[in-house]
């Protein structure tokens, strides 16, 4: 994991990677806690947003900017830990179609394109064989996720434990984000 300067975070990143190894077992004690509770630290939800340029468009456009979410290095750490122990138990699943490749081990866009580029080749050499191909590019997929829907498949598809499934919702609910501009902040307190 890269350990970055965090608005979010009281320990400057240099501290925290020196003592580092003296956290493991309390860390360790901390996140193994959250796990068989299925309680996450609000703290752990709080999040600055900084809003990036993006290189077009008015200024005073807010489609011209991508939000950044700076969380803390904590946070950030038990998420990392979260996403192995889920896919661990998604992957064991066999459940996931062999053609999706976006967030997981192994795979990426560039084992996707290869993939297909192979069977569009192979059914070109194909006489008389023809390709059609549509692309879908659903835009803010992840942000039009029902968290709900995302619970219950969580629990009742992948079989993850209630408490695992507690954490998620946990992590999902009650976030705090406070928008940086400038100087200044707002504060919003998510679903």
């Amino acid at each position: 994991m890269k350990w970055k300067r965090s608005l979010s975070d009281q320990i400057p990143v240099e501290i925290l990677q020196s003592v580092i190894s003296s956290l493991l077992i309390p860390l360790g004690l901390l996140f193994t806690t959250i796990l068989k509770t299925g309680s996450y630290p609000n703290k752990f939800k709080e999040a600055t947003v900084l809003p990036l340029y993006e290189g077009n468009g008015s200024y005073s456009d807010s489609n011209s900017y991508r939000p950044i979410s700076m969380l803390s290095n904590m946070s950030k750490l038990f998420e990392y830990i979260l996403n192995h122990r889920i896919m661990l138990i998604v992957e064991e699943s066999s459940l996931l179609d062999d053609n999706q490749h976006g967030f997981r081990c192994g795979r990426s866009c560039v084992t996707a394109n290869t993939i297909f580029s192979q069977n569009v080749f192979c059914e070109l050499d194909r006489p008389r064989n023809m390709v059609f191909v549509i692309f879908v590019d659903p835009k803010k997929a992840f942000d039009s996720i029902d968290h709900v829907r995302l619970l219950k498949l969580l629990r009742n598809v992948f079989d993850l434990s209630a408490n695992l499934v507690l954490v998620v919702a946990n992590f999902l609910f009650d976030r705090q984000i406070f928008i940086k501009i400038g100087k200044g902040f707002s504060f919003f307190k998510g679903k």
